[in-house]
């Protein structure tokens, strides 16, 4: 039996509709009960800006929570350096997530703004429903290969016939906006005007997801 072996490859280009923001949040203090309750103050601060701002308690999730101990390296009178404990830290990296819009995204960006938090601010944009834009991934690869087939076919004088066999190896796909926004501690607190600016001319880039698959069909 000939066949004829042809590779179709499928992009698909979508707008990014949710978005999250990962906030980091540090609190310092020489004794580590007083450090806890600072970072515990900042959260609940937190919360409740948002909360005005229309977000549910909900909303927000731990992502992770670190305890550990900082030290400065400090010159003694003969020159030598040494290692002298500064204080317990306690770091909260938190994420909230929503439905993009930037009308939300300047809500949130304002609220975190106007808490009693010093944090790091980390945007992602991203695709709610990654199934439905694989899904369109690979109908597009099986329109790409086919219409091959049928070119090659019929510049070659034959025929397809019945589709024999399919290879697909499955691999991770980012679903992620490439776009990149962030805002360090000390520009963060206090500046509402300028983050729901930000937020309002912000455009993030579309999800490009790529993938293709193998086909080979009889030919007569």
């Amino acid at each position: 039996m000939r066949t004829i072996r042809v590779r179709g490859y499928g992009t698909v280009s979508v707008k990014a509709d949710m978005c999250s923001i990962r906030i980091n949040v540090r609190a310092k203090d020489e004794k580590y009960e007083r450090a806890l309750e600072r970072s515990q103050e900042q959260i609940e601060s937190l919360k409740e800006q948002l909360a005005k701002a229309g977000f549910q308690e909900d909303d927000l999730k731990t992502e992770s929570f670190n305890v550990f101990t900082e030290y400065d390296s400090v010159q003694d009178d003969k020159g030598f350096y040494k290692q002298v404990f500064s204080g317990y830290v306690c770091q909260y990296f938190l994420t909230l997530s929503f439905e993009f819009d930037n009308e939300t995204l300047g809500n949130a960006l304002v609220a975190v703004s106007e808490a009693d938090v010093t944090p790091d601010l980390n945007l992602n944009f991203y695709v709610k429903d990654p199934n439905k834009v694989s899904k369109a991934v690979l109908m597009s690869a099986c329109t790409n290969a086919l219409e091959k087939a049928q070119i090659l076919a019929s510049s070659s004088g034959v025929r397809l016939g019945d589709l024999q066999k399919i290879e697909y190896e499955f691999g991770n796909r980012n679903f992620a906006s490439n776009t990149q926004f962030s805002v360090q501690e000390d520009c963060a607190m206090g500046a509402g005007n300028f983050m729901r600016a930000k937020a309002t001319s912000l455009s993030p880039k579309d999800v490009e997801i790529s993938d293709s698959a193998a086909f080979e069909w009889e030919i007569f």
